[in-house]
């Protein structure tokens, strides 16, 4: 794991400690994403980045990526058609509603872990763990 510019060693421990929280309770998978470069679109600059990193590969269709664009001031959540389809557009921008304002407040890390702990629940909901369930992404922040 490449160390981010945008978190401590600290934060995302803590970060990568919710992904895994979260994902004890789904088939879901979770990844957060933070972009090196600025962005003009993050919506966009998201999907691109949510099709890299193999997250549309999961057997449900349940991968959701919270992209950040820190440079840019800006972030978007997507999620797979699996559970899009669960909460639509309303959900996600409701979540990114919520971090956009963590972050503004200054509180990156924990606004990260209450959106992971949402998603979770939210994917819990729709997928919940199963026995046979497996780890079908890395647990990881990746860049971009």
């Amino acid at each position: 794991m490449k160390p981010s510019p945008f978190l401590t060693t600290a934060e995302e421990s803590q970060v990568l400690q919710a992904i895994r929280a979260a994902e004890a309770r789904t088939t879901g998978e979770l990844r957060v994403c933070v972009a090196e470069t600025t962005t003009t679109d993050a919506q966009a600059s998201a999907r691109q980045a949510f099709e890299r990193l193999g997250m549309h590969r999961t057997q449900d269709r349940n991968g959701v990526l919270i992209y950040l664009a820190p440079k840019s001031r800006t972030l978007a959540i997507v999620g797979d058609a699996g559970i899009h389809q669960h909460g639509g557009d309303p959900f996600w921008a409701a979540i990114a509603d919520q971090l956009s304002r963590d972050f503004a407040r200054g509180s990156i890390a924990p606004g990260l872990e209450r959106a992971i702990q949402e998603i979770g629940d939210a994917l819990g909901r729709h997928f919940p763990r199963t026995r046979t369930d497996t780890n079908e992404l890395p647990d990881s922040i990746a860049s971009d």
